[in-house]
């Protein structure tokens, strides 16, 4: 009895993952309990992820698949991060589905290049993005420091006014969360 029960409902299939671009990080937060390394993921390993994702939520009926990319830091791998969104979107247009991704970053990582990344995939790839600060300088300084144990507050400060002009005219889509 118990096989007819389930036989009638859809195979449900993930279209959603959390991706761990690189287990490398500029700090040592004293909290952490990642086991930080130089390994990063690769861009074959990446497209792989998002086209089974893809063809889940295309098998699955769904309009959407979802990419969550994480670290370490993630953008110490902007290379695989820029390639999730140029394939995660590529292939979202190729089905007629949407891309969703969200970034979780310490938000000490900022160039000219991840500016202009994040500006041109912002809106293609439904794009959020998660800041990480724990509190106010002293606070924060006392966990989220660098790797030679200084305090990562100030790098995070100069940050976060380039990441709101990011998303100025979409606030709701970057946050800040905090271990406490």
């Amino acid at each position: 009895m118990a096989g007819t029960l389930f036989a009638s409902r859809p195979k449900v299939l993930p279209n959603a993952a959390s991706i761990l671009v690189t287990e490398n990080c500029n700090l040592a937060c004293t909290y952490c309990f990642e086991i930080h390394n130089t390994r990063k993921m690769t861009i074959e390993t990446a497209r792989k992820s998002l086209e089974f994702l893809c063809n889940n939520a295309v098998a699955s009926g769904e309009d959407q698949f979802h990419a969550m990319i994480f670290g370490g830091e993630p953008l110490l791998n902007v290379d695989v991060v820029e390639e999730i969104f140029r394939y995660g979107y590529e292939l979202a247009q190729k089905n007629n589905i949407t891309f969703v991704t969200n970034i979780i970053t310490n938000a000490t990582v900022m160039s000219e290049r991840i500016k202009n990344m994040l500006i041109e995939w912002r809106d293609k790839c439904n794009l959020t993005v998660q800041l990480s600060v724990d509190g106010k300088e002293e606070v924060h300084d006392m966990y989220r420091i660098t790797k030679t144990g200084k305090g990562s507050f100030k790098l995070i400060e100069k940050n976060i006014p380039i990441f709101k002009e990011i998303f100025k005219d979409c606030p709701r889509r970057l946050s800040i969360h905090g271990c406490l």
